[in-house]
Formats: structure tokens, sequence, C-alpha cells
């Protein structure tokens, strides 16, 4: 009977997880930033938004600002954002929530928003 037990619960947790894991997006921004300023401002940016998710109540949705290796010698898309999403619906919650908007629109000139950026929102290949 406890074998049982812990197989029925190893079961239900597998497959809540693959269950969540098929809800989720990840979005990304692939473009360039042009000095060190900007590098520091949006990074603090991302730390802000970050913190806006989780007063909001999404603490499992969250931004990653990353960059190329200073030895790659690419010329183009040199900073990335990654949003990491928990479903649409909450995707949706959180672009919609007054908190967020009031942060996007105080960093339109942050690199979510550079022009000529590359933007795609991602589901997992089932």
């Amino acid at each position: 009977m406890k074998k049982t037990t812990t197989l029925l619960i190893l079961f239900f947790l597998a497959f809540q997880m693959n269950v969540n894991a098929q809800k989720e997006i990840t979005t990304v921004h692939l473009y360039d930033i042009t000095n060190a300023e900007t590098v520091k401002n949006y990074k603090e940016s991302v730390n802000k938004v970050n913190k806006i998710m989780i007063e909001i109540g999404y603490p499992k949705n969250y931004y990653t600002f990353l960059s190329i290796n200073a030895s790659d010698t690419s010329s183009t898309y040199k900073y990335a954002t990654i949003g990491h999403w928990t479903s649409d619906a909450d995707y949706a919650a959180i672009h919609n929530n007054a908190k967020y908007k009031a942060w996007s629109e105080e960093n339109k000139k942050n690199a979510v928003f550079v022009k000529g950026q590359l933007y795609r929102k991602l589901y997992q290949v089932k």
C-alpha cells in the first residue's frame, strides 16, 4: 500500500509538471544596445519589472536579460531579453495590469522597445 501511494503521488506530480510545462510561453527579444549607460539602465528596468510581477501576484513570471560573450564577433543581436510566462492567461493579465502598463510607459526608451528588434512569442513543441 505504501509503494502504491508513493507511486500515485509521483505520477500525479509528474503529470502536473507536464501539464504546466505545456502551458508555458517564452518570449524572445533580440536587439542591440549601443552604450554601457543604456545597458545599466535596462538592467535596472528589468529588475524593477520583475519586482512588479511579484507584487501583482505572478512570482513565476519574469524576464532574463542576456548578452553575447565578449569574444563573440556577431555584429547584430548582441543582447536578448527572455520572458518566462506560466500561461497565455498570465501573460495577458500581467501585460494588462496597471502597474505593468505604467512600467512599460516609463520604459519605452529601453531595449524591449528598441526599433529593429527581433521578437517572438514561443510555445513548447508538442
